[in-house]
């Protein structure tokens, strides 16, 4: 896990594209094929972003899926914020909003969805000169003080709002407590290297604060239901 890298977000993006993939040509009326491209793709032709045109400016989609007459129908935006949550939480979700908007309201009526993961406690890191060299100072911990924006969109119908997505899923997660964490002297570097072969565990602890817009924990719900959603376009 790399705090401020984009690695772990491009193997999420592939894993999320192949299953996309798989699901739409297994359930596709018959002469209907789909494109996904996103980065970590398996395959190398659409292993890369696709940009969109939104109503007031392009934008790069994380994730993009195209039907037979490469009519873009469909994009993915996915967050793993893995320091400073409080810090950059309202930038963040202020571009959600924004990169939804202008989405969903260009001429196509594109879908968008939004996939969250997010630990319930994060570190906070001086500043260096080099990243690898900034020390843990503390951990920030997350729940839904932190979540309550999410847990309001959730709330939005996105028939009528087009800044909400259509669908978001949000993974709460845990992970493996260092023991050799040490505050004031683990590195940033120390401290991803520590987490490489840890493993995840789901926090349930916010199971039912959240409205029919979200989905929490449940991948496979998530991936049937925006299957669903894209075939009916």
């Amino acid at each position: 896990i790399d705090p401020r890298g984009t690695s772990k977000l491009d193997i999420l993006h592939g894993k999320i594209a192949k299953d996309l993939k798989h699901f739409l040509d297994k359930n596709a009326l018959p002469g209907d094929h789909y494109k996904v491209y996103a980065k970590g793709f398996e395959d190398e032709r659409f292993d890369h972003e696709f940009k969109v045109d939104g109503r007031y400016y392009p934008k790069n989609v994380d994730i993009t899926v195209l039907d037979k007459n490469d009519t873009v129908i469909a994009g993915f935006e996915l967050k793993f914020p893995m320091s400073s949550f409080n810090k950059n939480s309202n930038n963040q979700f202020e571009n959600l909003l924004g990169n939804t908007a202008n989405i969903r309201s260009s001429n196509h009526g594109m879908l968008y969805y939004l996939i969250l993961i997010t630990p319930d406690a994060v570190p906070l890191f001086q500043s260096a000169e080099f990243p690898e060299n900034r020390i843990v100072k503390g951990m920030e911990k997350i729940g839904l003080k932190q979540l309550k924006k999410y847990a309001i969109l959730s709330e939005d119908d996105s028939d009528v709002y087009f800044h909400t997505p259509n669908k978001s899923l949000i993974y709460f997660i845990t992970l493996p407590k260092l023991s050799n964490l040490e505050l004031g002297k683990t590195t940033a570097k120390e401290y991803s290297e520590a987490y490489q072969n840890g493993g995840i565990i789901i926090n349930n602890d916010l199971n039912d604060k959240f409205k029919d817009g979200t989905i929490l924990n449940d991948y496979e719900n998530f991936i049937q239901r925006v299957v669903f959603q894209i075939l009916g376009k």
